[in-house]
């Protein structure tokens, strides 16, 4: 059967985050199966339809507070949602994360299709501002709409666990791993990248490198990074940090940066390319995640099939893939404790490569781009 798919999320490239990196290979994915695909989104200004990377993107725009309040948006949302899948004659909608999903099951009540939600993190983190009091109309409406949702897909077994805190049954749920995503494996096949898992950071002197990927938001915890680096610097070690990425706490980090004394070693990359990112992780001596709160974060996946030694926390569905001292190091994220893993990484060149080499391995057995196949064989077998 061929389906008519539209995926659904607050935005989608060129925003660069790890949902809308996840999306586009669904999408590529179901294309490339024969079935038609749309994405719509709620929070991308300047634009209402557009193609990107050869995938019809819509857009219908909604003041950011309606989101902030939860419900007022699903209704009035999940209403606009029904009048696309009359018109685009959507087969199944799949929406990720908790309000775009709840949004999609009030959408899905209204028009019979078939509803799918991806959690890639907990509900806590990304359903908005609850109003006061309503806890337990929460729960009722919650349970109400689920009924109209097909299957739940989580990112990890920590989502999957956060979810059943919730109340959420569990035959309504799977586990499907993130994958890497297919552009950093194509990618690296084109620059010829083999996994000599000897030490292919560019080092100038006895400089060591650390790169770091993600949104410039505070839950990402590039502040604590910056002390690091400061604290690194005044023991005398000639550390460079890169961060790639951008957000709204640019401007706080660089200003802390200057205030610390380390702006010439704390470089902002902001946006850049793929084939770009892939170029830095690769000169890195150690790739470090300082996430205060996480699902399953794509940056990690894609350091490891590049064979980095990777520093990560100990939070989200990060142990599910880390096992320290195996495959990298976890820790607690506090700036002592990020200090001390990076000066061991930093004097031992055999820890690293060896790292490296089982991180390689285990992205390639567990966490391959075969889990995106798996979710879309999903969707089709449900929908049959």
């Amino acid at each position: 059967m061929i389906m008519i798919v539209l995926e659904f999320y607050a935005n989608f490239l060129p925003k660069i985050g790890g949902v809308q990196i996840h999306i586009r290979d669904l999408c590529k994915c179901l294309q490339s199966r024969g079935h038609k695909v749309y994405v719509l989104t709620f929070l991308m200004r300047g634009l209402k339809f557009k193609f990107i990377d050869g995938i019809p993107v819509y857009n219908i725009l909604i003041p950011h507070i309606l989101y902030r309040f939860r419900y007022p948006f699903v209704l009035l949302y999940g209403l606009l949602l029904y009048f696309l899948i009359k018109r685009l004659k959507i087969d199944v909608v799949h929406a990720h994360d908790y309000l775009p999903g709840l949004t999609a099951a009030f959408a899905g009540m209204l028009s019979g299709k078939r509803v799918f939600i991806t959690f890639h993190l907990p509900i806590q983190y990304t359903s908005g501002k609850p109003l006061p009091g309503t806890k337990h109309i929460e729960a009722i409406i919650r349970s109400f709409l689920l009924r109209y949702v097909s299957k739940i897909i989580c990112v990890c077994k920590y989502t999957f666990n956060e979810a059943l805190k919730m109340g959420i049954p569990t035959y309504k749920m799977m586990v499907i791993y993130n994958w890497v995503p297919l552009n950093v494996l194509e990618l690296a096949k084109k620059m010829n990248f083999k996994p000599s898992f000897s030490d292919i950071a560019e080092t100038v002197g006895n400089e060591r490198i650390i790169v770091s990927v993600g949104a410039l938001e505070r839950r990402k915890g590039f502040d604590i990074l910056i002390k690091v680096i400061k604290l690194l610097r005044d023991e005398g070690l000639n550390v460079t940090l890169f961060i790639i990425g951008e957000g709204k706490e640019r401007e706080n980090l660089i200003k802390m940066a200057e205030r610390y004394l380390v702006k010439d070693k704390v470089l902002f990359l902001g946006k850049v390319s793929d084939e770009e990112k892939i170029k830095r992780i690769l000169m890195a001596d150690i790739f470090v995640i300082s996430s205060k709160v996480e699902g399953l974060p794509l940056t990690l996946l894609e350091a490891m099939v590049l064979g980095k030694a990777i520093i990560a926390p100990s939070a989200g569905g990060i142990p599910e893939v880390i096992k320290n001292g195996y495959n990298g190091i976890l820790i607690n994220i506090r700036d002592s404790l990020i200090v001390k893993s990076l000066k061991t990484l930093i004097h031992n060149e055999e820890l690293r490569r060896r790292l490296g080499i089982n991180a390689y391995h285990t992205v390639y057995e567990d966490f391959a781009y075969e889990n995106c196949i798996k979710t879309v064989k999903t969707l089709e077998e449900l929908v049959e």
